[in-house]
């Protein structure tokens, strides 16, 4: 399984990423953060994505509905 964490706060991206891991159920999760360069990144192959609403130069939901999903 594959998971994004997108936020710009590092250490808050950080929290959740330790919280994910810390589930059984995900244990055998590849999980990636991305704190910067929103716009460029590939996200349609990410099963879950964590992704922040209120981002510094960017918008969560503009970067959620730009998803191209299955």
């Amino acid at each position: 399984m594959k998971i994004g964490i997108i936020d710009d706060d590092t250490q808050f991206s950080q929290v959740i990423k330790n919280k994910i891991e810390e589930n059984t159920c995900f244990s055998k999760s590849s999980i990636d953060v991305f704190n910067n360069d929103f716009k460029s990144l590939q996200l349609k192959d990410y099963d879950y994505l964590f992704i922040d609403i209120l981002l510094m130069q960017d918008n969560g939901i503009t970067i959620a509905k730009s998803i191209d999903n299955k």
